[in-house]
């Protein structure tokens, strides 16, 4: 699932963006073209098995495996610790460091047997070898290699439960009524965002399918 992850991570950065700007809000519903950084998407990899491609494609996540209409992929870069020393990689980087990290927390925890406990240790390493000072002792970088060292099935033992019944419960529910609101709550604002910039009417009830007399109201 990489091109998969990469393509909500950038959709979800592109939204932000155009939030943050109101012309470009107005400018997303007009006839100009909108211009957005060209991505490029990389994953480092650093999971247990050896790397099997390089390459991961958005279509494969598609159920015949093709799609015409968007095309997107994916490189894989493999930064396992072993992998960096048998290319004999000589920076000492955040990203040998991260590698690092990653392998002694994995080591120590044959030994210990407790995550939290590995971290520790792998900190330790760390610091001995001088490297990601400037990281190991800030809460997300702990929460981000926990998330990669958990096993996956220990994510489904522990949530499986509760994410089927916040499915079954949760999105019947919120998603019918709130998907209908927010996104009319959305509408309205656009409107009202363009009304505000000086908008013809005319622009404004084509661009949101609002009445003349909607709008007039916001």
């Amino acid at each position: 699932n990489m091109a998969l992850r990469c393509c909500l991570y950038y959709f979800d950065f592109i939204l932000n963006l155009i939030k943050r700007d109101k012309k470009k809000v107005i400018k997303l519903f007009s006839s100009s073209l909108l211009k957005i950084p060209a991505p490029e998407f990389y994953v480092f990899y650093n999971g247990r098995e050896p790397l099997k491609q390089t390459q991961y494609h958005i279509a494969d996540n598609f159920p015949d495996g093709k799609n015409l209409f968007l095309q997107a992929k994916a490189m894989a870069l493999d930064i396992r610790y072993e992998t960096l020393k048998r290319q004999n990689y000589q920076h000492r980087d955040d990203l040998l460091g991260y590698s690092y990290y990653i392998d002694r927390t994995e080591h120590h925890l044959k030994e210990v047997h407790s995550l939290h406990d590995a971290h520790a240790l792998a900190k330790e390493d760390c610091r001995k070898e001088q490297l990601l000072l400037s990281y190991i002792d800030r809460e997300e970088f702990s929460d981000m290699a926990t998330i990669t060292l958990t096993p996956e099935d220990c994510w489904l033992e522990g949530k499986q439960e509760g994410i089927q019944e916040g499915i079954q419960e949760g999105i019947q529910t919120g998603i019918q009524k709130g998907w209908l609101e927010g996104k009319q709550e959305g509408i309205y604002q656009i409107a009202k965002r363009m009304k505000e910039t000086g908008e013809k009417m005319n622009l404004i009830c084509k661009y949101t399918g609002l009445s003349a007399n909607e709008v007039n109201k916001l």
